[in-house]
């Protein structure tokens, strides 16, 4: 069952790291044009929703309690700094 959970979850953030490359230069939340800073840290958080992403998928078939715990740990860094970052851009 839990591996079915991390499976569901690295597909997630995979999705959100290709929603943030995808937007990058144009139509990212409310904006028509992306300035090109926030364009680069969209760039590094889908990278890093990638990589989690991949240590999710790691932990959905090793099933060791602490790299799930750091899979989800990581995600929830990534997902906080985004949130924290980007409101900046969207004044």
């Amino acid at each position: 069952m839990i591996t079915v959970v991390f499976i569901v979850f690295a597909l997630l953030q995979l999705g959100l790291g290709y929603y943030l490359l995808a937007h990058r230069r144009a139509n990212f939340l409310n904006l028509a044009e992306v300035p090109a800073a926030l364009g680069r840290e969209l760039t590094g958080f889908a990278v890093g929703f990638g990589a989690s992403a991949l240590v999710s998928l790691v932990a959905a078939f090793v099933s060791t309690t602490v790299l799930q715990l750091i899979a989800l740990v990581l995600a929830a860094v990534i997902a906080g700094l985004l949130g924290l970052r980007v409101p900046k851009y969207l004044r």
